[in-house]
């Protein structure tokens, strides 16, 4: 059997796992992550994108047998090795160096690998027919290198996940440093347990017009339509990782078991907006609206969005008429809000007392005139802002008419404060101050105290 699987493991991966690593408990997630890498490997220009919790063999069969195992099929291939940072990077290229050099079981599988003696750094080493492995973390130098297969494992460290600007830099720097690395035909494998919906898996997934990737996602506890056909709620490694254990680490802390050992960044307790319970209308009730506005003057395809919205309330319910987003500078935004007054000539516009806004708002009082111009004081950050928004779509009291735009105005609503762009969900805190929702708010709760003094 030994035999038969050294023979194997020169073209077939799990053979060389199995081969190299005699103890090696293979289970049914890591034949489907070795046949996947391999397939994806062997297919010019792959791209997989395996999603899986920690501690269940994903470096060490996605990534140190795999890169072990490509060298030694492929010796004149460059690797390329991305971590978060270069003291993880050193721990793989450690490990996969001395397999290469130094296992006689490597050596039985690929007898003429050879180290170049001239090339041999911890971090940057070649063999003797030109290939090797440059590993290094993100945001490292890497001009001068180019991969022929590029290995990702947890591109992000913990911390990341509370810092927008950190995961933008994770972001920029793997667009426009690592990917221009990659050489005709290269694949690439990505590993890694997510953190925030803006991760890097969670921006590269949903990137259109880019790489498209194949998917592999393997939860720690499986849902419905598992890849490995458990039942829900089945362990992906129950003899390493019971139930009993796995929900135990899930009462700690449920939002980090969502992102880090179900694949789901968006955990329970990070939701806002309990967005389906937003009703949907064909119709719009009668009564009078405002648009609200949330301004921003760029027009790169990073740049936040202004937003303008249309609204009615009743003194109940707040309703979502319509919504238009665009990117564009001062002069283009002013040009269609001047448009939409024009076509909505009874409907008063309101701004927050920002900065931006309240530029607009001078300038647009000499045209539209002072009374039809308004704006209202928030108080509070973001999220501050947003909960009056959050409590009325909890209690039933929002209401959207049906459109392509405003569902995307809900989907928004429904990733905040996670999401990339909360620019929806300003325009809505702006239309619920304006309304005196959190007016109503102190009201009740004044009267709930002196209820009870």
């Amino acid at each position: 059997m030994s035999s038969v699987l050294m023979k194997a493991g020169r073209t077939d991966l799990l053979s060389f796992i199995q081969y190299t690593m005699p103890d090696y408990q293979v289970m049914p997630h890591h034949r489907l992550m070795a046949s996947t890498i391999q397939q994806e490997i062997e297919n010019e220009g792959g791209r997989l994108y395996i999603g899986m919790p920690p501690r269940h063999g994903k470096s060490e069969t996605g990534t140190i047998r795999t890169i072990a195992w490509h060298i030694g099929r492929w010796p004149q291939k460059q690797v390329v090795l991305l971590c978060y940072g270069a003291e993880l990077a050193s721990e793989f290229s450690r490990k996969i160096r001395a397999i290469v050099r130094d296992d006689e079981r490597y050596h039985r599988v690929f007898p003429s690998v050879e180290l170049d003696p001239e090339r041999a750094k911890l971090l940057d080493w070649k063999t003797t027919a030109g290939g090797g492995l440059k590993a290094l973390g993100v945001q490292g130098g890497i001009t001068g290198h180019g991969a022929d297969l590029m290995v990702i494992d947890d591109p992000h460290k913990e911390g990341d996940a509370e810092s927008l600007t950190t995961l933008d830099l994770v972001y920029d720097w793997y667009v426009t440093a690592a990917r221009t690395r990659l050489s005709p035909g290269a694949s690439i494998i990505f590993i890694m347990t997510r953190w925030h919906l803006q991760d890097l898996a969670g921006r590269l997934l949903s990137v259109k017009g880019s790489d498209t990737w194949r998917e592999i996602v393997l939860p720690a506890l499986a849902e419905e339509n598992d890849l490995l056909g458990r039942k829900v709620g089945e362990p992906l490694w129950p003899e390493r990782f019971d139930k009993v254990n796995l929900l135990a680490i899930k009462s700690l802390n449920d939002r980090y078991f969502q992102a880090l050992y179900q694949n789901n960044p968006r955990g329970a307790d990070d939701v806002m907006f309990d967005v389906d319970k937003v009703k949907w209308m064909s119709r719009a009730p009668k009564g009078p609206a405002f648009w609200t506005c949330d301004l921003a003057t760029a027009r790169t395809e990073e740049a936040d969005y202004s937003v303008l919205a249309r609204w009615k309330y009743d003194g109940k319910r707040l309703y979502l008429l319509q919504n238009v987003r665009l990117r564009d500078t001062f002069s283009g935004v002013r040009k269609v809000l001047v448009g939409l007054a024009g076509k909505y000539s009874s409907d008063k516009i309101v701004f927050p007392k920002e900065v931006l806004e309240l530029l607009m708002m001078k300038d647009l009082r000499r045209e539209l005139g002072a009374g039809r111009i308004k704006s209202v004081g928030m108080k509070g950050d973001k999220v501050q802002k947003a909960i009056p928004v959050s409590t009325l779509v909890a209690n039933d009291r929002f209401r959207a008419l049906t459109s392509e735009e405003n569902d995307l105005f809900v989907k928004e609503l429904g990733l905040f404060p996670q999401g990339r762009f909360d620019d929806c969900v300003d325009a809505a805190a702006v239309a619920a101050h304006w309304v005196g929702i959190p007016r109503e708010f102190e009201f009740i709760s004044r009267g709930f105290v002196n209820a009870t003094a």
